[in-house]
C-alpha cells in the first residue's frame, strides 16, 4: 500500500485461493510499487493489468487518483470504480460478504454517521477487532476449519500468520494527506508507529 505526492494510491490483497497458488509466479508486490513508481494514465495501467494478470497469483489491486479509485481483480479479469461511500476488501472480490468485511463496513458506516470529526484512535480500535465469527458464518476457501476460523477476524492473531500492520491514508477536502501505520509483533503486541503529513501537488488536487 502506498500514495504519491501527487495524490494516486495503491493496495493490494492476495486472493486466498491456496489449490492455485505458483510459486514461480511473480511477486505481487510489483504492481504495487510500480504503479507507484509510473503511475499510468488509467486505460494504459488497466490495459498492463489485464496483460499481465497470468503472471501472477490471484490479487485485488486497488489504485487510480484518491478522488476516483477503482478495484482490478485479476482472477476475474474484472475492474470495479469505487462509488462514494464505503466499501471492505479482503481475500475475495470487492464487497464480498465474509463476517470481517460484513463487520468492519457496519462499524464504519455507523462511527461515520455519529461522529462529525474522524479520531484516528477511533479507526485504529476498529481494526483491533479480534472476534471470531460463528462457524456458519465462515467461507470455505480451502485452509481448512482452523484457519478459517482465525482468519474470521478483523485483527488476526497468531504468531504464524497474522496482523503485522494497520494503517490510516486520511485526506481532507484541501488536500491535505495524513498516513499513519502501526506494526505489530507476532503477539499481537505495538511494535513501532510511524506517521507522515503532507499536502498533494495543487496540480493533481480533484474536487
Amino acid at each position: 500500500m502506498g500514495v504519491t505526492r501527487n495524490g494516486f494510491i495503491s493496495a493490494l490483497t492476495n486472493i486466498r485461493e491456496p489449490l492455485r497458488q505458483n510459486d514461480k509466479a511473480r511477486s505481487r508486490g510489483e504492481v504495487c510499487a510500480g504503479y507507484l513508481h509510473n503511475p499510468l494514465p488509467h486505460h494504459q495501467q488497466l490495459s498492463q493489468l489485464v496483460s499481465q494478470r497470468a503472471e501472477f497469483n490471484g490479487y485485488n489491486f486497488l489504485f487510480g487518483h484518491w478522488s476516483k479509485p477503482g478495484v482490478y481483480n485479476n482472477r476475474y479479469n474484472q475492474y470495479q470504480s469505487l462509488a462514494p461511500g464505503i466499501h471492505g476488501l479482503s481475500n475475495a472480490q470487492l464487497n464480498s460478504p465474509w463476517p470481517k468485511v460484513t463487520k468492519g463496513m457496519q462499524a464504519l458506516s455507523q462511527y461515520c454517521q455519529q461522529q462529525r470529526a474522524i479520531q484516528c484512535e477511533d479507526l485504529f480500535e476498529l481494526l483491533r477487532n479480534d472476534e471470531l465469527a460463528e462457524d456458519e458464518f465462515l467461507p470455505d476457501t480451502g485452509v481448512g476449519y482452523e484457519w478459517e476460523k482465525a482468519l474470521s477476524a478483523i485483527f488476526i492473531r497468531s504468531p504464524q500468520y497474522g496482523t503485522r500492520s494497520s494503517t490510516l491514508l486520511l485526506i481532507n477536502s484541501t488536500g491535505l494527506a495524513y498516513w499513519q501505520e502501526r506494526t505489530f509483533n507476532p503477539n499481537g503486541g505495538l511494535s513501532h508507529c510511524q506517521e507522515f503529513e503532507f499536502p498533494l501537488a495543487e496540480s493533481q488536487k480533484r474536487t
